[in-house]
C-alpha cells in the first residue's frame, strides 16, 4: 500500500511540472544599445535607445547609465527605453551604458563614448615676453612674438598681421606653440597683429597687438614717381592726395614755395591759398593719406610748392606744381573793347571777331594770345 501511494505523488508532482509551465524560468536576450556617432559638435542634442527583444521570464527591467551613473529605469516588461541629453564641452568622453536587471544581469554589447568636437580654446599672444595690447619699439630693434595654446583640441596654430590687402600669415603650421622674430623692426612692421588656432570645427583668435614702431615720416614706395601736379580751373576747386608712412601719425605742417626753383618766390604763400588734413589708413594705421585743397586759385599763384610733412621724429618735404588754368568769355571781352563793334548786313548782325582765344599755359607762366581779325563788308 504504501508503494502504491509513493508511486501517485510522483505522477501529481511530474503532472503539476508539466501542466503549469509558467512556474519554471525563462532567460532574457541580452540588450542593445544604440546612439548617434561617435564625434558630436558640442551644442548638439543626442538620443540613445537602450532595448531588447525578450526581457525573460520572470520579468526583467532596462537599466541606462551616463558615466556610470544611473539615467534612466525601466518599467518591469518595458523592452524599451531612451536617454535623451544636450552635449556640452564637458561631457567628452563621456561613457553612456545599457543593462538588463534580471536575476543575472546583462550588460549590452558594447557601450557607447561620447567624444564632443568644440573649436579650440583661446590662443595667448605675447610681443617681447610681454602680455600687452599696445607695444611700441623704435627703428632697428628687433621684436619676438610668441603663440601658445592648450595641445588637446587644436590643429593648427599662425601668428596674422592684418594689412588692407587682407590678412598675412607670418609663421603657422605649429600643434600649440609658436615664434616669430622681426631682426631690425621697420616703419613697415607698425600693425595689428594675432594668433589663430583651428581645427575641423572652428578657429579662436587670440587678442590683437598693435605694434608701433617710431619712425619719421617717408613717402610710401611709388608715391612720388613724378612730381605730383595740382591742376585747377581759376577759381574753383582742387585737391591733390599723397601717402606717407610714420609713428607718431604725421601731420602737415605748411606749404611754402619750392626753394629749389630758379622762379622761386621770396615772400610767404597766401593764407587762404590751401587747406589740408592727414588720416590713418586703418588697419595699417602706419600709414597716412595727406588731402591738400584749394579752393580760390588764381592764375598769379602758378609756381612750384613744398608741403612740409612733420612728426616728433622729423619732417619731409613733399614738391608739387599748382596749374591754374584761365578762361575767358569771349563775347564778353570782344564787346568791352573797341573791337566789338556791330554791323547790320541784310537783316542779320555779325561781330568782326571769327577767331577768339588760343593759351598756351606752362608750368610756371600763362601766356593768352588773342588774334582777331576783321572783317566787315557795307
Amino acid at each position: 500500500m504504501k508503494r502504491f501511494q509513493t508511486m501517485m505523488i510522483c505522477v501529481v508532482v511530474y503532472l503539476l511540472v508539466a501542466v503549469h509551465p509558467a512556474a519554471s524560468s525563462a532567460s532574457p536576450k541580452a540588450p542593445t544599445l544604440t546612439c548617434p556617432a561617435d564625434v558630436i559638435m558640442e551644442g548638439s542634442h543626442i538620443n540613445c535607445t537602450c532595448s531588447t527583444s525578450h526581457v525573460g521570464e520572470p520579468q526583467g527591467r532596462l537599466l541606462l547609465f551616463y558615466n556610470g551613473r544611473l539615467q534612466h529605469t525601466g518599467q518591469y516588461g518595458q523592452k524599451v527605453i531612451f536617454l535623451s541629453r544636450d552635449i556640452r564641452r564637458e561631457d567628452n568622453n563621456a561613457r553612456v551604458s545599457c543593462l538588463l536587471h534580471w536575476a543575472t544581469n546583462m550588460s549590452a554589447d558594447r557601450d557607447w563614448t561620447l567624444r564632443v568636437m568644440y573649436p579650440p580654446g583661446m590662443p595667448s599672444l605675447r610681443i617681447n615676453r610681454q602680455t600687452t595690447v599696445n607695444y611700441t619699439t623704435n627703428v632697428n630693434n628687433s621684436v619676438d612674438f610668441t603663440c601658445r595654446v592648450s595641445p588637446s583640441n587644436v590643429e593648427s596654430l599662425e601668428l596674422l598681421k592684418v594689412t588692407r590687402n587682407g590678412l598675412q600669415i607670418l609663421s603657422g603650421l605649429s600643434k600649440s606653440y609658436l615664434s616669430f622674430r622681426i631682426e631690425k623692426a621697420g616703419c613697415g612692421d607698425s600693425g595689428i597683429y594675432y594668433c589663430r588656432a583651428g581645427n575641423t570645427v572652428g578657429q579662436t583668435n587670440s587678442t590683437s597687438v598693435q605694434l608701433s614702431v617710431l619712425c619719421s615720416p617717408k613717402l610710401v614706395n611709388g608715391t612720388l614717381a613724378r612730381i605730383k601736379q595740382l591742376k585747377v580751373t581759376e577759381g574753383s576747386q582742387g585737391q591733390l592726395t599723397f601717402e606717407v608712412m610714420g609713428y607718431p601719425t604725421p601731420t602737415i605742417e605748411g606749404v611754402s614755395y619750392h626753394q629749389g626753383d630758379s622762379m622761386s618766390k621770396e615772400e610767404p604763400v597766401r593764407a587762404d591759398l590751401f587747406t589740408w588734413k592727414c588720416e590713418q589708413n586703418a588697419p595699417d594705421l602706419h600709414l597716412v593719406t595727406c588731402t591738400l585743397s584749394t579752393a580760390d586759385a588764381m592764375n598769379k599763384d602758378n609756381g612750384m610748392y613744398n608741403v612740409k610733412v612733420r612728426n616728433s621724429g622729423g619732417s619731409i618735404n613733399v614738391p608739387f606744381t599748382l596749374i591754374v588754368d584761365v578762361i575767358l568769355n569771349v563775347w564778353k571781352t570782344c564787346l568791352s573793347t573797341q573791337y566789338g563793334r556791330y554791323h547790320k548786313l541784310l537783316g542779320f548782325y555779325a561781330t568782326n571777331v571769327s577767331e577768339f582765344i588760343l593759351y598756351q599755359n606752362d608750368f610756371y607762366h600763362m601766356r593768352i594770345h588773342i588774334y582777331l581779325y576783321h572783317w566787315i563788308k557795307l
